[in-house]
């Protein structure tokens, strides 16, 4: 493409002129996952878009028509600004706010044309002087308008998925008299395990959550990841939902792990870049998956070692190093840790996934309470 440059460190194509950059990872997976035949038309759209990039108008009125509802999960810009600050650039156009769906859904503000599509930050909405409430609004609108009824499929008994294909899927999460018209076997329960995926089944169809959760392995790995959780509508707001069947439940926590593992050691790796380049002395712990316990499962774990200030993250088990020539351990649930540790566990706001800085070590006496409180530990400690 004229006037770009191709960025290797970055994976990304750089437009001088607009400012742009264009990041390749999602369009290489998508890539790498179509049709062979399909993929010539994909890489000539993607080549198009950036073509006839257009900037956001600064009259509100003429950018409103265009605005459009999008779902993320909090990782998402939290991610991009580490990466910004990593490569030395301005963060301040990742300030894009946005209002909770359910938990660990966020809904943002995007400018939608023919085109490309633009995230809407902070700094534009005050230069129209809206609130971001006013415009998400306007931009629930459109999306309603761009939605016919019939655009669900129902693969089998009870189970829907959205076929508008136009990106959106995720975002008709919104659109709660859509999914209340739906013929599902107790409460709705959603899953987006990507923006492009909408499933919705009932509680009470087990099949039909077996089904979406199976589609799940193969899907939330690819390009444009949303989410592994599910979500339950009850009294027109969605709410994080934990399938009571051990089956399902086991399948619900495995892709929670597997998009934890991979979230952490992004992050991991950016924030071990930036404390290099700010010669800041924190240790990053890694988020790992052991079998622990007399089950045999995989659980999360991390290890908290004596004598070393540390970003912890959040995980199932917390594994106390209590001897590092010995290798001596105590491992305890998260839940338990905190318990003993809460006062000085201090959660970092900016960070998602979430993660906690820990300056100092359990005492004596706490190790006691630990102790109280262990599982059986890890084989090794990495």
């Amino acid at each position: 493409m004229e006037n770009s440059r191709y960025d290797e460190r970055e994976f990304a194509l750089r437009f001088p002129d607009s400012n742009t950059v264009a990041f390749l990872t999602n369009l290489y997976a998508g890539y790498c996952h179509a049709p062979r035949a399909a993929r010539r038309a994909m890489a000539a759209r993607f080549a198009a878009s950036f073509a006839r990039l257009e900037k956001i108008p600064d009259d509100f009125a003429s950018a409103s028509t265009h605005f459009m509802p999008v779902v993320r999960d909090p990782a998402y810009f939290s991610l991009a600004r580490l990466h910004d600050q990593a490569a030395g650039k301005d963060e301040r156009r990742l300030a894009v706010p946005g209002a909770e769906l359910a938990e660990d859904l966020l809904v943002h503000l995007a400018w939608d044309t023919e085109s490309s599509i633009s995230a809407v930050n902070l700094e534009r909405l005050e230069g129209w002087g809206v609130s971001l409430d006013e415009a998400l609004k306007l931009a629930k609108d459109n999306l309603r308008e761009h939605t016919e009824p019939g655009s669900m499929s129902e693969p089998s008994p009870g189970l829907f998925c959205g076929q508008w294909g136009d990106s959106y899927e995720s975002s008709r999460m919104l659109l709660i008299d859509l999914v209340y018209r739906l013929e599902v076997s107790g409460d709705p329960v959603a899953f987006v395990p990507h923006r492009s995926q909408f499933w919705v089944t009932g509680t009470h169809n087990l099949a039909g959550l077996r089904a979406l959760l199976k589609s799940g392995e193969e899907t939330h790995s690819i390009e444009y990841p949303l989410s592994p959780n599910l979500y339950v509508l009850r009294d027109g707001n969605w709410k994080l939902y934990e399938p009571p069947a051990p089956e399902l439940r086991e399948l619900w926590l495995a892709l929670r792990r597997r998009r934890l593992a991979l979230d952490y050691q992004q992050q991991k790796t950016l924030l071990d870049a930036i404390h290099e380049q700010q010669r800041i002395d924190v240790f990053v712990a890694a988020y790992a998956l052991f079998n622990l316990g007399a089950t045999g499962k995989p659980q999360s774990t991390c290890v908290w070692t004596k004598g070393v200030d540390t970003l912890l993250p959040k995980v199932e088990q917390v594994t106390f190093l209590i001897n590092p020539e010995s290798r001596e351990v105590i491992t305890v649930p998260w839940q338990a840790a905190l318990s003993v540790m809460g006062n000085v566990m201090e959660e970092q706001p900016e960070l998602w996934p979430k993660r906690y800085r820990v300056r100092s070590f359990p005492d004596e006496a706490q190790i006691l309470e630990l102790r109280e409180l262990r599982q059986a530990g890890p084989t090794e400690v990495s």
